[in-house]
């Protein structure tokens, strides 16, 4: 069995020849640059390292280091806007910024890894009067971001059999929030209804004209449809009640998946952090094949066997294989093997499950735990599963 029908083969709930992995697929299974840096000088290998997301510093995944882990997956991502990023410097303390296509202000600290926004551009405008049109947005149809995505999917189809992953983001719930800042945004859903409907709805009109534009070039060589991003969950509860999920966001969730669904029947693939378990059912029920991932330190989240009873037969789970807070990046070999043991027993039987940590490859993880979390599920993984 192939890379590509051992994915296809778990995703549609059977069991391959042994658990499919992940790694680098998509920015929310991905590597960090500095873990991938430790990673290759351990395996003994010499590349360059390209930087496949700026913000989480994530590094792309190399057809040599996909062999030695047994990876199934390549992720097909969408290249930058020809007005990405608009100025870029270091502020006067030594500090690496930049502002986007969105007018977003990031900057990563001194010593830091990672960029946040720390200015929102729309957080000082008053909602009541604000003019959509005076706002400078993104190109939704900048051709730019999709030059050589076809010829890229169809050379991966015929020269690999791995399982292409589209890596296209259609987040407007958590674009909003950086646009006015969260609490502004938050509040405006409750005190100025008509300007947050409009600001998701200005966003998601972007996002969609994107993905569609992506998926006319490409839908043909896809396999997986994702990232449908935004994080519903905190570490403790919903960002939103479920009430206001059902009335507000799901209507404008559904339209993503009508305007996949005219190009592709392609499981798609949606990620959120966080304690989302009651919100599972809506997943399903809104047309969402895979989640990803199961942040298993999250309220209601860790018990992975009532989650694989509760929903394995409608949702794949895609991640989750081993906690990223604990005991990846703190765990011996021990405490690795007991958490990816319980992860495969949990999720894999009758497929439905592949394998990669919850969410990327932090910089603290070091080099050795990847390798042997990696070859364990060489281990335990083959079906018929023997624990």
């Amino acid at each position: 069995m192939n890379s590509r029908e051992r994915v296809l083969t778990a995703v549609y709930h059977k069991e391959p020849d042994r658990i499919p992995k992940d790694l680098g697929a998509t920015n929310v299974t991905g590597i960090s640059a500095v873990a991938y840096k430790g990673l290759i000088d351990l395996l003994g290998i010499k590349e360059d390292i390209e930087i496949i997301d700026k913000i989480q510093g994530l590094a792309k995944v190399s057809s040599t280091v996909k062999k030695e882990l047994g990876i199934d997956t390549y992720g097909l991502w969408p290249k930058t806007s020809k007005r990405g990023i608009k100025v870029e410097g270091k502020t006067e303390n030594g500090e690496d910024y930049f502002i986007d296509e969105w007018g977003f202000y990031w900057k990563k600290p001194r010593g830091g890894l990672y960029y946040d926004v720390v200015k929102s551009p729309l957080k000082d405008i008053n909602p009541d009067e604000f003019n959509f049109d005076s706002y400078e947005w993104p190109d939704k149809n900048d051709t730019n971001r999709i030059i050589g995505m076809r010829e890229e999917a169809e050379k991966t189809r015929k020269e690999t059999d791995l399982a292409i992953v589209l890596g296209e983001t259609l987040d407007f719930f958590l674009f909003s929030l950086w646009l006015r800042g969260f609490e502004n945004f938050l509040t405006d859903l409750y005190l100025h209804p008509e300007f947050a409907y409009t600001l998701l709805d200005k966003v998601l009109d972007i996002q969609l004209t994107r993905m569609e534009n992506v998926l006319k070039e490409t839908c043909e060589f896809i396999d997986i449809i994702g990232v449908i991003g935004d994080d519903w969950g905190t570490q403790d509860s919903l960002y939103v009640s479920p009430k206001m999920f059902h009335q507000i966001f799901e209507p404008r969730i559904k339209k993503m998946v009508k305007v996949i669904r005219k190009y592709t029947k392609a499981p798609i693939f949606a990620h959120s952090c966080g304690a989302i378990k009651e919100m599972i059912p809506d997943f399903i029920r809104i047309g969402f094949d895979i989640l990803n991932p199961i942040q298993v330190n999250a309220r209601n989240m860790n018990d992975t066997y009532e989650l694989k009873e509760m929903f394995g037969n409608n949702m794949v789970f895609w991640g989750g294989g081993i906690d990223t807070q604990n005991v990846f990046n703190r765990g011996n070999n021990v405490d690795i093997e007991k958490e990816v043991k319980k992860r495969i027993k949990d999720l894999a039987s009758e497929g439905g499950f592949i394998f990669c940590p919850v969410h990327n490859i932090q910089s603290d993880v070091p080099p050795e735990n990847i390798l042997f979390a990696y070859r364990l599920v060489d281990k335990y993984g083959k079906y018929p599963l023997a624990l």
